[in-house]
């Protein structure tokens, strides 16, 4: 009996770690005023009924420890209110169900977001756990009767008018539910099947319909045996099921957790940080007195940010959206995630449309150290672990975008990358550099030299000498470019590679960025289109947020 208590209390801390990864995502960006930024629905119906689930879960416990180790009627108080409760929280389930697996099909509908959104999705939950309420009445009104005999207790619940009532209402409400799953769920398949562009109902949605579909097929179990035991009770099976009753039902109620861990990798990931968190961390702090490099999640819960191993490096990034459409962002020069992408930028793009991947290269930001070099095949060689880091995290094909200097790494992806590149999109830069240009890098060398609202952004997140240093590598850099080179930065030689659509964005006011009509469009011709801010200067995309996404979701869209 004890093992079997100690197993159910391990599973009903395992869902609630589930609940806990899930109540992360259905928060997210939760604050957002736009439809297309509010939290996912269906983890919102989810989170509430597993919480129903777990309570669930301890009423049985608590069942099961009285069944095996109480005798008369001790305790009857709390036997009576758990009673009812797993009466209750199964109908959730159920019930639950059938509302997830209308989700689904409504999530194939451009419509979703107004049919569920935030307040319809709570009036449904709330109607669900009223409706149960209702249909617990009788199970509410029932008691047992204990009496002596031969030396041992016995039990009767009484009045036996209702407990068959209660029966025959939770057959009917699994028929009907059960029902509405398998309807609405072989819809949303049917639907997705039609789709003529895949990815209009992307991957975590189908692994959602997989979860409603897996859980329809337990619940398909549980009410064969509600039937048979009430017409067939004398069948070795039913009776070995009723012998373990409880576990069966609490294995059902706790089958949820292992379900959505099971087909959503989301889920899966996030618990395994969370592990790690929890043993890695204290024991590395203990050892090293230092704090490993895991991911997690933002303070607002927008971001996640983490570390990958790529190649030699372990490359620091951050991810927003969890949409079909891959995008990897890179920052300009002496540049990093938090200056250059930062989520006041970000968070104009609908994170239901876009997983946006912002890198840190080599010798940036986080993935440091050590710190970075600068070299003419600087961002040729930044390209492999931009490559390197979307195959790690199996985003692919995916778009490339990057600002500045961050523009000439995007176009060498771009080249090497071929099919696994959907799109180029280019941001503040060329691929050459003229007379004028290398001198204005010159001019700008020493970087105390420069006014202190210039610095400043860049002294947020690098030392002083750290920016001083880099900065005069850099100028170096153009120079032997432009000495050596003709003028031409490798991007250049390999801009004829590019075969995606390119889109290329910049700001009228820009003193830094190239001509594109004397960059990229001699070369890429008709694959690229060029948007222009009028009032924008080189980080145009940082004051113009709202242009900006939408020139980007607009290219993302027609290509």
């Amino acid at each position: 009996m004890i093992p079997g208590i100690v197993l159910q209390l391990f599973g009903t801390l395992f869902y609630v770690a589930v609940l806990t990864v899930i109540r992360k995502i259905k928060n997210y960006n939760k604050d957002s005023s736009t439809h297309l930024n509010k939290s996912p629905p269906f983890y919102t119906i989810f989170y509430y009924i597993g919480i129903s689930d777990v309570v669930h879960s301890v009423a049985l416990i608590w069942i099961n420890i009285v069944r095996s180790s109480v005798t008369g009627d001790m305790f009857s108080s709390m036997t009576y209110i758990a009673s009812t409760l797993t009466c209750f929280c199964y109908l959730v389930n159920v019930i639950g169900n059938g509302l997830m697996a209308v989700n689904r099909f409504s999530a194939t509908y451009s419509t979703h977001w107004q049919h569920f959104s935030k307040f319809n999705t709570h009036v449904l939950v709330a109607g669900t756990f009223v409706f149960s309420a209702i249909c617990s009445v009788p199970a509410a009104m029932t008691h047992k009767h204990w009496t002596y005999e031969n030396g041992t207790f016995h039990a009767i619940t009484e009045p036996i008018t209702l407990v068959e009532a209660q029966r025959v209402i939770i057959i009917s409400a699994q028929g009907l539910f059960l029902f509405i799953a398998v309807l609405f769920s072989y819809l949303a398949y049917h639907r997705i099947s039609q789709f003529i562009q895949k990815d209009r109902y992307h991957k975590s949605d189908k692994t959602l319909l997989a979860f409603v579909i897996i859980h329809t097929f337990l619940h398909f179990w549980i009410l064969f045996f509600e039937i048979f035991e009430l017409f067939r009770p004398e069948w070795a099976l039913i009776k070995f099921a009723h012998k373990y009753m409880f576990a069966v039902y609490h294995g059902a109620a706790l089958s949820s957790g292992v379900y959505i861990t099971f087909t959503t990798s989301k889920v899966r990931k996030m618990l395994v940080k969370g592990w790690c968190n929890v043993m890695v961390g204290p024991m590395q702090q203990i050892v090293t007195g230092s704090t490993p490099n895991i991911i997690t999640m933002t303070q607002d819960e927008s971001l996640m940010e983490g570390h990958e191993q790529v190649k030699d490096a372990n490359i620091g990034y951050c991810k927003y959206g969890n949409g079909p459409n891959y995008i990897i962002c890179i920052c300009g020069a002496v540049g990093c995630y938090k200056k250059d992408w930062p989520l006041n930028v970000l968070s104009h793009f609908p994170p239901g449309e876009v997983t946006m991947v912002c890198i840190d290269p080599p010798g940036y930001g986080t993935s440091r150290p050590p710190d970075r070099k600068q070299e003419v095949q600087r961002c040729m060689k930044d390209s492999e672990y931009c490559l390197g880091l979307m195959s790690a995290l199996k985003l692919e094909p995916f778009t490339v975008m990057g600002w500045s200097e961050g523009a000439r790494t995007a176009v060498h992806v771009a080249a090497k990358g071929k099919e696994r590149v959907k799109r180029l999109i280019v941001l503040a830069s060329g691929t050459r550099v003229n007379h004028l240009g290398a001198m204005a890098f010159k001019g700008m060398r020493e970087t105390n030299h420069w006014l202190p609202g210039a610095r400043q952004p860049y002294l947020e997140h690098y030392p002083e000498e750290f920016l001083r240093t880099q900065w005069a590598a850099l100028c170096d850099v153009v120079d032997q470019v432009h000495t050596f080179c003709g003028g031409r930065f490798p991007c250049d030689l390999v801009l004829s590679q590019v075969t995606c659509p390119t889109l290329i964005l910049n700001g009228g006011m820009d003193r830094f960025c190239g001509d594109p009509s004397t960059n990229y469009l001699p070369v890429l011709k008709k694959l690229a289109r060029v948007e222009v801010h009028a009032q924008g200067g080189h980080d145009f995309y940082h004051k113009y947020p709202k242009w900006f996404s939408g020139k980007v979701m607009e290219f993302l869209m027609s290509t």
